[in-house]
């Protein structure tokens, strides 16, 4: 025998209408938060492992997360920057470091972020993290804190990084060619010459070290 379904009555009104698209809106939203928490959560469990490989595979999922989900983009960035602040601190007094794979690949992932910055609530934050000699060229940073960080030898050729935050950092033979310094703050940058400043683009807002005040 076949079971007896109750057939709905479809909306017969414009207000009805609204009502039940609104429901269904709601519904197919609360199914991807389900979702999405459920993913986040796995891919934070993988990127707190203690096999690297493991580490990897958690961020690449957090990648993927921040691409489907554009409303959870600022918590996938900071989640990210928390990570390498933490893995990858530097201050002038520590003994020069360099960059491992992992830290590598998150700021390639944060460099490459295909979905918008303007997503981001708040700016990335890298600040005082060690990027020393990270290949890293047309990455997108535009508006990030990278003060006081290292990145001594580093690759940012045609690098985004307007409205970036430099103040303090180690521009010592960093390959600046084509970089987008327009309105960048490089006050007390430590190491950046004049030769790696004729190779990049700014204006009138960029701020230059006293040294190389135009």
């Amino acid at each position: 025998m076949r079971a007896n379904h109750e057939v709905l009555p479809l909306p017969t009104t414009e207000n009805d209408w609204s009502h039940h698209v609104a429901e269904i809106e709601a519904h197919v939203a609360s199914q991807q938060e389900r979702h999405f928490a459920e993913r986040f959560a796995r891919a934070m469990e993988l990127l707190g492992d203690e096999k690297p490989e493991v580490r990897w595979g958690g961020i690449f999922a957090l990648e993927r997360l921040a691409q489907r989900s554009p409303q959870e983009q600022s918590t996938v960035s900071e989640v990210l920057a928390t990570f390498m602040r933490r893995r990858a601190h530097w201050s002038r007094d520590l003994p020069e470091q360099k960059i491992n794979s992992e830290i590598q690949l998150i700021a390639t992932v944060l460099g490459r972020r295909r979905w918008p910055f303007q997503n981001e609530d708040r700016p990335l934050d890298l600040h005082a993290t060690n990027l020393s000699k990270a290949h890293l060229p047309f990455a997108h940073f535009e508006a990030a804190f990278l003060y006081d960080c290292n990145l001594e030898h580093a690759l940012l050729v045609e690098a985004h990084l307007q409205g970036a935050w430099l103040a303090r950092s180690n521009l010592k033979n960093t390959n600046l060619d084509g970089a987008h310094l327009h309105g960048a703050d490089l006050s007390e940058a430590v190491g950046l010459t004049e030769e790696q400043l004729a190779a990049t683009r700014w204006d009138a807002k960029t701020i230059f070290p006293a040294h190389l005040r135009p």
